[in-house]
């Protein structure tokens, strides 16, 4: 059985689901902060990088292209108020880090989410086609924090259902039940 990452390329996957989110990084919804921090949790790619440049040196973007864990990424995540979640390349599916970005309480900034996994957007997150938007949705932020707690809170609670202890117990029961019910073979 494979379980993969959701986007193309998944039809032949036994299950096609987001990485779930380790619990510790979940935290509550804070208020953002007078002069809100967006962050970028994503390796470099040429796409990612042709998105991110006129927001980095037009707001104040971080970008984490190498991997951060544990209590480092907690911190990094709680001193940040917006999280940009950019697919890897463009047309490429659903950007693993969106996820983390909402369980931490963050606005979410993202580009199309294909498939979406359940989230909505304008509700759970804000979405952008160019990177014109992105720098056009950060500068918004920045004027009026506080019209984005909704979309905060919201996009935070739809992040409860990629919780690694609740999604972890579902993904292996169901993989038992289907060898109990099937086998071991391909077929099922």
């Amino acid at each position: 059985r494979v379980l993969r990452m959701p986007g193309p390329g998944a039809g032949r996957a036994w299950r096609a689901r987001p990485l779930p989110v380790d619990d510790r990084l979940y935290a509550d919804v804070r208020p953002m902060a007078a002069q809100p921090r967006a962050l970028c949790l994503a390796s470099s790619t040429s796409h990612r990088e042709w998105v991110l440049t006129p927001a980095k040196h037009s707001h104040d973007v971080l970008h984490y292209a190498h991997g951060l864990a544990g209590e480092t990424l907690a911190g990094v995540l709680a001193d940040t108020d917006v999280g940009i979640a950019l697919v890897r390349r463009p047309g490429a599916g659903f950007p693993s880090q969106a996820l983390m970005h909402l369980a931490a309480g963050q606005l979410l900034l993202s580009e199309q989410l294909v498939p979406d996994c359940g989230l909505e957007p304008g509700i759970d997150f804000l979405p952008f086609n160019s990177r014109d938007e992105l720098v056009a949705l950060l500068a918004q932020v920045r004027l009026r924090p506080e019209a984005y707690e909704r979309v905060r809170i919201r996009g935070r609670l739809k992040a409860e259902d990629h919780r690694a202890s609740r999604v972890w117990p579902r993904i292996v029961a169901d993989l038992l039940q289907d060898l109990r019910v099937f086998g071991n073979t391909l077929n099922a």
